[in-house]
């Protein structure tokens, strides 16, 4: 265990050795250096389109990113060297502050177009990782015997696989709209599962503007899926 924490901190070390040293360069040619972390499965959900826009919006603001999981999001924001970290549940310690931005609302899509939201779920299901809140609804509606043919992080790898060998899984609309009612298709009876999201920042944070503008961005990228019911997730309480 000792051998990791220094590990860990070397790592630190070197992380925000190299952030000051790009920092000195950049403030050279004038740019403010934002660093925007995700866990993976938030990348394809919200980052990449936040990364383009934020690009066109502000070209001055330099870009640093990084996916990790929730624990190493939340030291790195700690420690400095993150500046905003997308989540699916509130931190918890007082120095940080989670923000609720847009709810992730994702829905049901399966290769077969007659399918129920039962038979999708039975035949070919791939089952992705959206945090616990979504596993919680998902076992309200579904039942447990559930045997998926693939667990991923990653909301991507479930498309392409989905694309190729046929199934079903709960994705977000912005990444498969190009696909619905072609190759891929809305089970008309299956509840579109809302998925809160956390941008969380120090509260020491000295880049109180530019965090303003992330967040405003990420807002105006919202994608509501209509005319489907929906089902609440559970409500998180910040403790």
């Amino acid at each position: 265990m000792t051998g990791e924490r220094l590990i860990n901190h070397a790592e630190t070390i070197i992380i925000a050795w190299e952030r000051a040293r790009q920092d000195v360069s950049l403030r050279k040619k004038q740019k403010h250096v934002i660093s925007l972390g995700a866990t993976t499965g938030l990348w394809d959900l919200v980052l990449q389109d936040t990364l383009h826009r934020l690009h066109r919006d502000f070209p001055e603001m330099a870009l640093r990113t990084e996916a990790h999981n929730p624990d190493i999001l939340t030291r790195h924001l700690m420690e400095r060297t993150l500046d905003v970290a997308l989540i699916y549940e509130p931190a918890k310690l007082n120095d940080l502050v989670s923000i609720p931005i847009t709810p992730a609302e994702l829905i049901l899509v399966s290769t077969n177009a007659d399918a129920t939201a039962e038979e999708a779920v039975q035949q070919r299901y791939i089952a992705i990782d959206w945090g616990l809140s979504f596993q919680m609804s998902f076992t309200q509606v579904f039942s447990d015997n559930i045997s998926p043919i693939l667990h991923t992080t990653l909301s991507r790898i479930a498309l392409e696989f989905m694309l190729e060998f046929g199934g079903s899984a709960y994705l977000p609309y912005r990444l498969i709209e190009p696909y619905i009612d072609k190759s891929l298709y809305q089970v008309a009876d299956a509840p579109v599962i809302a998925r809160q999201i956390f941008a969380c920042h120090h509260r020491e944070n000295i880049h109180t503007n530019e965090i303003e503008n992330i967040l405003n961005v990420i807002r105006a990228l919202e994608m509501p899926v209509e005319d489907a019911p929906e089902i609440e997730v559970p409500e998180i309480i910040e403790i």
